[in-house]
C-alpha cells in the first residue's frame, strides 16, 4: 500500500483487482464494477467511462512502464506501450492475457492463460520457475480432465444400467399382460364373431368380436363403434 493516500484506503478495502504505475498512478476495480483510476492517461479514462457508461464490466488494467497500459473488458481489449515487441505480443496475444508486467529496463513478461512469454532481460530463474508453474498446472488440468471423463463414464454406465431395468420391467409386464389375455381367451373361449358384454369406463355394452389376439386384446363392434378391449377378462359371453 505504499504511496496509497489515507482517503483512498477504504475504497481499496472492496477491491476486486488493484494495480499501480509509475508516477504514482493506480487503478482498482471493485466487487461491485466500480472502477477508480489515479494518474491515469486520457486514452484509459475515456475507455473505461464509455465501457461503464454502457453498463458493461471492466474485467482487467494493468499499467505499463512510461505510461502505458492494458484493459481488458466487455468490449475487448486495448493496450498502450512504447515497446514495440511488447505492442506486437499483446496483438497476438491478447484474447488469453491474464497478465502483463513491466520493468524499468524495459524488459517485460506476459501471462497468458496456459503459458508465458517473456522479453530478453528476464532472469532464467524466474523463467524456469514459471516454466514449471505451467507444466505443474497441466498435469493438474490434465488429471483433473481425467477424473471429469472417469466420473462421467460412471454416470453413463449407471443411467444405461438403470434404463435396461427399466426395459427389462417393461417387457416383464408387457409379457405377463399378454399371458393372462391368452389365459382369459382360452378359458372364456373368446373368438371371432364371439357376442360379448363389455364392461368399460363407458358401462356395458353389448357387441361382436371382429378380432382377438394374446398380443393387442379384443376389437369389439358396438352400436357406438368399435373399441379396443385390451384386457378379455372385461369382456362376458351372452
Amino acid at each position: 500500500w505504499g504511496g496509497v493516500a489515507g482517503e483512498r484506503k477504504g475504497f481499496f478495502f472492496n477491491a476486486k483487482h488493484v494495480t499501480f504505475g509509475d508516477e504514482y498512478r493506480q487503478a482498482v476495480i471493485t466487487h461491485s464494477g466500480a472502477c477508480r483510476l489515479w494518474r491515469c492517461n486520457k486514452s484509459l479514462r475515456d475507455r473505461v467511462s464509455r465501457v461503464r457508461s454502457r453498463g458493461k464490466q471492466v474485467n482487467k488494467i494493468f499499467l505499463l512502464e512510461d505510461g502505458g497500459y492494458f484493459v481488458s473488458d466487455d468490449e475487448g481489449q486495448e493496450w498502450s506501450s512504447s515497446n514495440r515487441w511488447l505492442r506486437q505480443e499483446l496483438k497476438s496475444s491478447s484474447s488469453s492475457v491474464e497478465q502483463v508486467v513491466t520493468a524499468e529496463d524495459g524488459s517485460w513478461i506476459v501471462i497468458l492463460s496456459h503459458s508465458f512469454v517473456c522479453s530478453r532481460g528476464i532472469s532464467r530463474s524466474l523463467q524456469d520457475r514459471l516454466s514449471q508453474f505451467f507444466a505443474n498446472q497441466k498435469l493438474r488440468n490434465e488429471a483433473r480432465l481425467a477424473e471429469i471423463a472417469r466420473y462421467e463414464e460412471r454416470l453413463r454406465v449407471e443411467a444405461e444400467r438403470k434404463a435396461e431395468e427399466e426395459r427389462q420391467k417393461k417387457r416383464m409386464i408387457a409379457h405377463r399382460a399378454e399371458l393372462e389375455r391368452e389365459q382369459a381367451i382360452q378359458n372364456k373361449k373368446l373368438r371371432v364373431g364371439t357376442k360379448v358384454l363389455n364392461v368399460g369406463p363407458r358401462g356395458v355394452q353389448s357387441g361382436v368380436i371382429t378380432e382377438i389376439s394374446a398380443q393387442k386384446g379384443a376389437l369389439v363392434r358396438s352400436s357406438t363403434g368399435v373399441t379396443l378391449v385390451d384386457d378379455p377378462r372385461l369382456l362376458h359371453l351372452i
